[in-house]
């Protein structure tokens, strides 16, 4: 199971000793296996199993994988499919291209495959996308990205199995999809579709039909929408003016259809528009002739929403030749690829806890549920502190099962309180404070000047919910992930003591 690791180091001057501290705050990602006493493991590889050696054919050769090998980098495989809208737009955006070729960890690898027939036209494709877009930056990164035309279902080796037993629904995977029926169609037409930034419009598509009305381009009130799916083109004014206004005239939701030969787009607010809250669901979707045919003849279409789950799109090999998630896309963009690819965090970690040091444990395997938290109390070896001058703390957060889907649903901050003297002016000081992250990243909080004086000393974890509003005004997610339990397992727990 990937585990993530905050570490706080404190250093204890020795000229007033435990009057004055100073912190310093490293915040590290890791991704390394653990397994629970007593868990049954699912058949095939997990995250956190060493990653078997494999070679690929690309478009500029073959590529190898080979375990313990010279190179030391992330290895990040993307499996393509036109199927998807919201790879569409994460390749055919010009902000995601480009972030991909600019931010990319310099140790990195990625390898393009494809699940599709049509392997050998998305090969090229891709390379063209991310050849154009480093061409105009002027970066040499094409080195490190590697295409194969060869699709999935041809690799004979464990990339396919990973893909497909890791499969889910959420930001980045699954195939959201938009359903059209009509009287005297045969069959419904099925067609890809993006929602609209999830941290900007919150409503979710139900799981009933909507009559579909034309709307124009959605500029303009239009009472006819009424209850139903407004029908709307690209142009014409924002995207925010087009919901903004479709919402005013009472529709149940919005449907944005790109304008021939444009791309599937993430539809987000901009500026001051973010800040105004919009009750209706919305997406994205090509422009399907039938269906405009129907609404323009007066016939009466009916929409309704469905995700069907897909393989999954993005699975990695980290520094340490362990399998890991990529986590969820929150929006079509390569930059999740580039923070995703910093596993070099864990190595790290892993040369640092290896200095030699006096090791105190505070939790070890320790579950969290509900607002309870976890409490422990430990002997420090104050007798003999004044022989060191490091005092760090190690905290390995993870979830109950091996994969993300089992993690407690974010966000929610992480409190550590210490109190040595239950009289004394420093009891229940809050030693640090984080958002749960898991696996991946943290968002710290310097912690206000402990103290630690005392040889036995209680510490307190509490897990409270985190409120966005604190970061952003009118925008609240709650409940936004659909999966999960509220169950978090603190691994390790400990204080390291160097001289």
């Amino acid at each position: 199971r990937s585990v993530a690791f905050f570490l706080l180091t404190v250093f204890i001057l020795k000229v007033g000793l435990f009057q004055s501290i100073q912190c310093l705050y490293d915040a590290v990602v890791s991704s390394r296996s653990r397994t629970h006493p007593g868990k049954v493991l699912a058949a095939g590889p997990e995250p956190g199993d060493p990653a078997d050696a494999f070679s690929v054919p690309t478009l500029d050769g073959e590529f190898s994988y080979k375990p313990g090998g010279a190179r030391r980098g992330a290895v990040i495989i993307h499996a393509f499919t036109n199927k998807s809208g919201f790879l569409e737009s994460l390749w055919s955006s010009e902000s995601s291209l480009g972030a991909l070729v600019e931010g990319l960890p310099d140790s990195a690898q990625v390898l393009f495959v494809s699940l599709d027939d049509s392997s050998v036209d998305d090969a090229l494709w891709m390379r063209e996308q991310l050849q154009r877009a480093a061409g105009r930056r002027k970066k040499e990164v094409l080195s490190r990205l590697h295409f194969s035309p060869m699709p999935v279902f041809t690799l004979g080796n464990w990339i396919p199995a990973v893909l497909y037993s890791w499969g889910c629904t959420g930001h980045n995977c699954g195939l959201s999809q938009a359903v059209f029926t009509s009287q005297g169609w045969r069959i419904p037409l099925i067609v890809k579709r993006l929602d609209a930034r999830y941290d900007w419009l919150t409503a979710r598509w139900p799981q009933t039909a909507f009559r579909l009305m034309a709307a124009g381009d959605g500029c303009q009130a239009s009472p006819s929408v009424s209850g139903a799916v407004a029908w709307v083109s690209e142009g014409g004014c924002s995207f925010f003016k087009k919901i903004q206004t479709m919402a005013l005239s009472n529709a149940s939701g919005v449907l944005v259809y790109a304008l021939d030969g444009n791309p599937i787009q993430d539809m987000n607010c901009a500026d001051a528009e973010c800040d105004a809250p919009l009750g209706i669901p919305a997406a994205m979707v090509h422009l399907e002739v039938s269906v405009a045919q129907a609404l323009r003849l007066g016939q009466w279409v009916n929409v309704s929403f469905q995700t069907t789950p897909a393989p999954n799109f993005f699975i990695g090999v980290d520094q340490q030749g362990a399998l890991a998630e990529m986590g969820w896309f929150l929006y079509p963009s390569f930059s999740f690829i580039n923070w995703q690819a910093q596993f070099d965090f864990s190595a790290d970690l892993q040369a640092k806890l290896q200095t030699p040091a006096k090791i105190v444990s505070v939790f070890d395997k320790v579950l969290m549920q509900g607002d309870k938290g976890a409490v422990a109390t430990v002997q420090l070896p104050l007798g003999s502190l004044l022989d060191w001058d490091t005092l760090e703390l190690d905290a390995s957060l993870s979830c109950p099962g091996r994969r993300d889907s089992s993690c407690a649903q974010w966000d929610h901050t992480v409190q550590l309180f210490v109190c040595c003297d239950p009289l004394g002016p420093f009891c229940n000081t809050e030693l640090g404070r984080w958002i749960t992250a898991f696996r991946r990243w943290a968002v710290p909080k310097p912690p206000d000047t402990p103290t630690v004086a005392a040889e036995r000393s209680l510490f307190e974890i509490l897990k409270l919910a985190f409120d966005w509003s604190l970061l952003r005004p009118h925008h609240i997610f709650n409940n936004v992930i659909e999966y999960g339990n509220n169950t978090m397992v603190f691994d390790k727990y400990r204080f390291l003591i160097n001289s």
